[in-house]
């Protein structure tokens, strides 16, 4: 018997094309990379508001806020919690303790009845605008 010394043309072809697909699969998510990171720090920053505002209601029986914010009309009706009341306000971020957030400078607002947080100007990514953590909310009715 004769020994075999190297590989053969199949072991190196599947080789290469492991090789290939890890190399695109690296690519691809590097790419995407950018993209999530925008959106991840967008997210985090409205959890950490939604639990300090909660923390600073339950301290102080009131909302943390500045204004009213009278431009709703920025944000589109599809976006915004259809429980929300008309009354929208601006976030104090200096009343919020221990606050450090990970966007650039931003309005944040607050509606008064659900405390949903929105970032009012919104934060585009790849041709869409997002403004609030993706929720889904039922609308509830009144029953009298």
């Amino acid at each position: 018997m004769k020994n075999k010394k190297g590989i053969s043309l199949t072991v190196l072809a599947v080789t290469v094309a492991i090789l290939i697909i890890v190399t695109i699969s690296i690519v691809l998510g590097i790419n995407n990379i950018g993209r999530n990171e925008k959106l991840d720090k967008l997210y985090y920053d409205l959890e950490l508001l939604t639990e300090k505002v909660n923390m600073y209601y339950w301290k102080h029986d009131q909302l943390p806020v500045v204004a009213d914010y009278i431009n709703t009309s920025s944000i589109p009706a599809e976006e915004k919690n259809p429980n929300d009341d008309e009354n929208y306000y601006i976030l104090d971020l200096n009343a919020l303790e221990n606050l450090s957030l990970q966007t650039d400078e931003h309005t944040f607002i607050i509606n008064g009845l659900t405390r949903t947080i929105y970032i009012a100007e919104g934060i585009e990514i790849d041709g869409k605008t997002y403004y609030r953590l993706p929720e889904t909310y039922s609308r509830i009715y009144a029953s009298y």
